[in-house]
């Protein structure tokens, strides 16, 4: 827009381009100025080119006059208190809040309105889902423990692996475990292998929400009803089970954070063998890696920070019983049609060499199933070590090589007498005929 230039009477230079490239503490003060100078409303207003009210409004309130919003009652403004429970309950959906609001107030109103009304709610509600306290926590008080998924290559089958992850609080010392899906059983296997690997219990137990922990956990109304064998489980063990906000992840942000180092260094792109193979790998990244890597120099380590103040303050463990009396592994059949189980190792029909499967271990017997549940063997558990158990009809039918191990009730193969069998004399003598 083009500025034009207005010599006024009193020598004052004053340009006018328009009211949207004047700055009105500027055109107020021309208007003062003037005024005092003697100047009649009527002539500011033909030289200013405003009107003689503005200029009047002006001069009367001695500067800038704010626009008044004339107060209005809306329909909602009653309710605030209940618009407020409402929004924050259901996550901020305003449809849902104007579906209530005709069943419960009997109002029916626009979404629109609804949204006007809830809008200043707003930015605390997005406060609240990213607002974290940070606290360090003393040694020995919490482990945080939670699963996450990954798919991995295990002799030559992509497998769905469910890792169990446990990381005490003050010294960041980390542990995980794989499982072949994600049940209680899995979550009470993977807290007491912890605590024997870290050989000591903590005062708490932080986790998430899962159906197999948790009966019902509203954020609105705090109501927390925890399974009944997961409070026995906590209270076998002497620790206090504490149980995430739903939706509010970052309360336990150490295992998130491990859950997300142990995918990406001691599972990205690894190849297994075997399940057991997997399992070493695992135990001997901890060790190695996990335990050693730096916080915040090169002598502050999660190993260090726990030979040094956490060890001390955990619960021993005074070597008690798992709660759960059946453990549960994942194994590979071997070539010999076995598996192994606190150093025994155990017979299966050997149809099923080089199938995973999965070993059940109570006090009393060992059973192993495949994965889709039906039973393949059972044997009584044996309290000894390095022991062979074969049962009957496992292993019949094997070729046993000479010197190789034997079952006393099992019989070897004998020769059928085919061609591939006949003796060498046989066929020394159809070479000398020829």
């Amino acid at each position: 827009m083009e500025q034009k230039s207005v010599m006024l009477s009193k020598g004052i230079k004053y340009f006018s381009a328009g009211d949207e490239e004047i700055k009105q503490q500027d055109e107020i003060s021309t208007i003062g100025y003037l005024y005092s100078c003697g100047w009649s409303i009527r002539r500011i207003s033909r030289e200013l080119d405003m009107s003689r009210g503005t200029v009047r409004k002006y001069i009367r309130n001695g500067g800038v006059v704010e626009y008044q919003i004339p107060a209005r009652q809306r329909v909602l403004d009653v309710h605030g208190e209940w618009l407020r429970e409402k929004f924050f309950r259901h996550g901020g959906n305003a449809d849902v809040i104007r579906q209530e609001l005709e069943s419960e107030k009997g109002l029916s109103v626009s979404l629109r309105t609804v949204e006007r009304a809830v809008k200043l709610y707003r930015d605390e509600l997005r406060r609240e889902s990213v607002a974290t306290v940070r606290f360090e926590t003393p040694p020995g008080k919490q482990m945080q423990a939670d699963f996450g998924e990954k798919y991995v290559e295990i002799g030559g089958e992509r497998v769905k692996v469910h890792f169990f992850f446990a990381v005490l609080g003050s010294s960041r010392r980390l542990f995980i475990k794989p499982f072949l899906h994600e049940n209680q059983n899995a979550w009470f296997m993977g807290i007491e292998e912890a605590f024997r690997y870290f050989g000591g219990i903590p005062l708490e137990v932080l986790a998430d929400n899962p159906k197999s922990l948790v009966v019902t956990h509203k954020p609105a109304t705090r109501e927390l009803v925890l399974n009944e064998k997961f409070k026995s489980f906590a209270a076998y063990w002497g620790f206090t089970p504490r149980i995430c906000v739903p939706g509010s992840p970052r309360t336990k942000g150490k295992v998130e954070s491990a859950v997300n180092y142990g995918k990406k260094n001691c599972l990205a792109g690894r190849v297994f063998v075997s399940w057991e193979e997997m399992e070493q790998h695992i135990i001997k990244w901890l060790k190695e890696v996990s335990d050693m890597r730096s916080l915040t120099d090169a002598h502050d380590t999660p190993l260090s920070r726990y030979e040094t103040a956490e060890r001390a303050e955990l619960k021993p463990t005074l070597d008690r019983a798992p709660y759960v009396q059946i453990r549960e592994y994942v194994r590979k059949v071997s070539r010999d049609s076995f598996v192994n189980v606190d150093t025994n190792r155990y017979s299966v029909p050997w149809k099923y060499i080089g199938e995973s499967v999965l070993v059940y271990v109570t006090d009393t017997e060992v059973t192993v199933s495949l994965c889709t549940g039906h039973e393949i063997a059972s044997h009584a558990l044996h309290t000894g070590r390095h022991q062979r158990l074969v049962g009957s009809g496992h292993l019949a039918g094997i070729v046993y090589r000479a010197g190789g191990n034997k079952r006393e009730d099992e019989t070897p193969r004998v020769p059928s007498g085919d061609d591939l069998t006949r003796p060498l004399a046989v066929y020394e003598e159809a070479v000398s005929a020829a």
